[in-house]
């Protein structure tokens, strides 16, 4: 277990070398002890630490210093690491200070100076003490959240061939083992049920005496070394590779019906693996096989999960709720006719405008409905792309090994099913679909359309959904309710930024008051969010310019398109030119130092130089008055690869290359210009409808980029900047790197893109650096569902070379390599806009912050600066 961290702050260096001294004599190694002499060099720190993955505990900071203050590090610590036990060392005697101090840095303790040994002693063990309590209760929850979700994966209605492969698949897991077997006691012998890996049909106690004593055993027993491979090898038929070996018995009451055997590979595999989660999990896997005999108990975790979906949906309802707020008579008659169809069992159909408020209806509806313990489940229709995913895979068609997926209908059952633009389903599916519910439904269907349906639905769908039809109103005709409806956001968005907010000035009310709100309830919520995040006391003002949208720069801000950690993206126009735009932005208030603002500016400066098509091109680069910087890019229409592949599948081999082919232009010219980008990878590849183009692609975000002269020196010196799954080992590493660091990111793009997996599956950051180090990477077609040529296999292992030197010489030379590879059809122009077409593909738009998939999240660790 790694050992604690104590950062001490202050800007005498003997006050720190005095507590580091003190704290080494009382505590020993039992801790890890840093050091910083200033505010600003702990944050520093700080940051370092959580790259690392250090075990930040505590923080002891002087109050009074230099630039930033003891009270302020601790709010920042405390907002970006809340469970971090923080410490102040205070030469006021003021209780007010301190108490400020208390509130706004969630202070742990504080200590007047000068200090007393003890005292600090007492603290510091106080804090870990603590720190470690709370963990510990944490571990525990994540244990019953996890216990919670493979109760459900193996009480699912699944044949028992399914659920046997299925707890086989969960014990791995939730065991950290490579292979799993579950037996069945028949009565002198054990015979597998299923296994991760095939062995004998049976394993007769006189064979295996060890295995009698096994299952009348209390708690688990542990096997390493060559006790755990020779049984391994005589029980199950394992290949003798078992060096830690873990069996517990399956037992319902008291009676064992069972046995659950799981090996590792390496001795110390099970070390931290306790014997309460081993329990834990053999309890459930014998509820698996004896579900007949626990209904009771299936029945009350079923009550658990229901408790725990409504829980849910009151909070998404408390988000949502202000669309039927108001005393309007458009909305009283809504909530009237809400309460009654809520009373009568049915389908709906909610019919408003965009943005208007129809989920929240039709959660209401959800909600006020009589017997209704279920979940309530959105889905967008036009997503929909097969009966699989409404209805789930038909059984006949799942073999033994595999596991029966279970539509959303089937997920919402004894809920709702809420389908937003049903009128987009695909017209086979709206019939069949139309079926299912005329036959029976366990769950309520909700479709929600735009306005009334024409010709375009099926009639059978509108039948049973139409039925019974809620209308939503547009929020200019029912201005009335913006008062209310204005204090609910202003509040909400205040509560949640912790600004402080308290009204809307005069103003702005009347502002409000004389816009047509086409965004409705939405762009209501929108309006007031960005004031209430922009506002710098209680009083909230919306910009005059609302009847054009918000104004940075020449351009007119008109819809949010999307937001994450560090800013927003929003759709916009050019206020003389009528140039449709995206504009990127991030709020001061959301950096820490400079480096992000120059992270900016060198993303303007390498992307304005730029002129390749396939590359994204820049419009515009400044900062509001607020502070904010922004960057203004063309708008596209499309999606990032990452997006295609994890909707759509991996993509054929020809299309893999076509796509491809035209990143390589991209990074042609940027490494002909110097520049490399540093974090190529599908989420900032963008393929998009361009004029009559399809399948166009653009590179996205050089905010990373960097000159391989040196002069752009923020992504050097140590730091590792980029996307761990498609990051080459000489950036892992923080070696120089130039041009060929982004052509081995383009090589696991392409392997993502023909086989929907990374290059390495690794469980966390350091392994999945270590990985691209080390390891060989596999070749596409030993992963992917199509057939995948040999030249393509060798083109992806000369991207993947560990050395740069074997790889490609440059990005041009790429293009020609898969130039040159025979595929069976090539991607034409013909296919890419059938493609198009049938997938209807919306207006994702390119530079919308999104949430890296697991294990690729940026990583940046800067060299450490606090003083050791």
């Amino acid at each position: 277990m790694a050992r604690p961290v104590i950062l001490c702050v202050d800007d005498e260096r003997t006050v720190l070398t005095s507590l580091k001294e003190e704290i080494l004599r009382r505590f020993g190694r039992d801790v890890i002890i840093e050091l910083a002499e200033s505010g600003e060099d702990a944050l520093e720190v700080v940051t370092e630490l959580v790259d690392n993955g250090d075990d930040l505990a505590v923080v002891v900071s002087d109050h009074i210093m230099p630039g930033m203050k003891g009270d302020d590090l601790l709010t920042r610590v405390h907002g970006q690491l809340p469970e971090v036990r923080t410490i102040m060392l205070t030469g006021q005697a003021s209780p007010e200070a301190v108490g400020r101090a208390v509130n706004a840095a969630g202070l742990y303790r504080y200590l007047q100076k000068p200090w007393d040994a003890d005292d600090l002693e007492l603290t510091l063990k106080s804090a870990l003490a603590s720190l470690a309590g709370d963990r510990a209760r944490e571990e525990q929850e994540a244990m019953l959240r996890e216990m919670a979700e493979v109760s459900l994966a193996l009480t699912a209605n699944l044949a028992a061939g399914d659920r046997y492969a299925r707890l086989v698949e969960s014990a791995r897991r939730v065991l950290r083992a490579d292979r799993a077997v579950v037996f069945r006691v028949d009565g002198e012998h054990l015979r597998p049920l299923a296994a991760s890996h095939p062995g004998p049909e049976s394993c007769s106690f006189a064979d295996c005496p060890e295995l009698a004593g096994d299952l009348g055993a209390k708690q688990p027993v542990r096997r390493t070394g060559s006790k755990a491979t020779a049984l391994s090898v005589a029980a199950i038929g394992w290949p003798g590779r078992d060096r830690s070996l873990v069996s517990t018995p399956l037992r319902v009451g008291e009676e064992v019906v069972g046995l659950l055997m799981v090996g590792s590979d390496r001795p110390d595999a099970q070390r931290s693996l306790s014997d309460e989660r081993v329990l834990t999990f053999s309890a459930l896997a014998a509820a698996s096989i004896r579900t007949t005999e626990l209904v009771d108990a299936l029945e009350e975790s079923s009550e658990q999960r229901r408790r725990v979906a409504v829980e849910l949906q009151r909070q998404a309802s408390e988000r949502g709720s202000g669309a039927l707020l108001g005393n309007s008579a458009q909305i009283r008659d809504l909530r009237r006719d809400i309460a009654l169809h809520a009373q009568s069992a049915g389908h709906a159909m909610v019919i408003g405008p965009p943005g208007a408020g129809c989920e929240t209806v039709a959660r209401a509806l959800h909600e006020q409905r009589e017997g209704t313990g279920g979940p309530f489940i959105v889905v967008e229709a036009m997503l929909v792309r097969s009966a699989d995913d409404l209805f789930g895979a038909d059984p006949q068609a799942v073999s033994d090994q595999k596991v029966r997926r279970a539509g959303t209908l089937t997920l919402a059952r004894g809920g709702t099913l809420y389908l937003t633009g049903v009128d987009n389903l695909n017209p086979r599916l709206q019939a069949e679909l139309a079926a299912r519910l005329e036959a029976g439904a366990d769950a309520q269907v909700i479709g929600s359309i735009r306005r009334d349906p024409g010709t375009g639905m099926d009639e059978a769908l509108l039948r049973v959904l139409g039925t019974r039809r809620l209308y939503v109103p547009a929020l200019r005709d029912r201005l009335d309710d913006l008062p209310e409806l204005s204090a609910h956001f202003l509040a909400m968005h205040s509560r949640r930024t912790g600004r402080g907010v308290e009204r809307l000035s005069e103003d702005s009310v009347a502002r409000m008051a004389g816009y047509a709100w086409p965004g409705n309830v939405r762009e209501l919520s929108h309006v007031i969010e960005r004031a209430v995040v922009t506002a710098s006391g209680p009083v909230a003002e919306v910009p005059k310019s609302l009847h054009e949208g918000f104004s940075i720069g020449s351009y007119q801000l008109t819809e949010k398109l999307g937001a994450g950690g560090m800013g927003e993206v929003w759709r916009a126009h050019h206020m003389h030119l009528s140039r449709p735009a995206a504009v990127k932005l991030i709020r001061d208030d959301r950096m820490f130092g400079g480096g992000l603002t120059e992270r900016f500016r060198r993303e303007a400066a390498a992307t304005a130089d730029l002129r390749s098509p396939h590359t994204v091109e820049l419009y515009d680069f400044g900062v509001t008055p607020e502070g904010e910087l922004y960057l203004v890019m063309e708008l596209l229409d499309g999606m990032d690869l990452q997006t295609l592949v994890e909707r759509y599948g991996p993509l054929p081999p020809e299309r893999a290359v076509y796509l491809v082919r035209q990143a390589c232009l991209s990074l042609g010219e940027a490494h002909a210009a110097g520049l490399v980008h540093r974090d190529v990878k599908p989420a900032n590849l963008f393929v998009c409808q361009l004029g009559l183009e399809h399948d166009f692609l653009k590179l996205l975000d050089f905010g990373m980029v960097s000159a391989q002269e040196g002069d752009l020196a923020l992504t050097q010196d140590g730091q590792i900047a980029g996307t761990p799954a498609f990051m080459a080992p000489e950036a892992g590493l923080s070696q120089e790197i130039d041009g060929r660091a982004d052509l081995y990111s383009l090589g696991c793009v392409l392997h993502w893109l023909l086989t929907g997996r990374f290059v390495f599956e690794t469980s966390n950051v350091m392994q999945q650096l270590m990985a691209h180090v080390s390891e060989p990477p596999p070749p596409p077609s030993s992963v992917s569902g199509h057939e995948v040529p040999p030249a393509l296999d060798e083109i992806v292992k000369r991207c993947l070379s560990k050395e740069p030197s074997n790889r490609y010489a440059d990005a041009l030379e790429l293009y020609d390599a898969l130039g040159a590879v025979e595929l069976e059809r090539s991607w034409e122009r013909a296919l890419a806009q059938q493609w198009w077409s049938s997938m209807r593909v919306g207006s994702l738009k390119p530079a919308a912050p999104r949430r890296a998939p697991q294990h690729t999240m940026p990583v940046t660790a800067p060299d450490r600066r606090g003083k050791r």
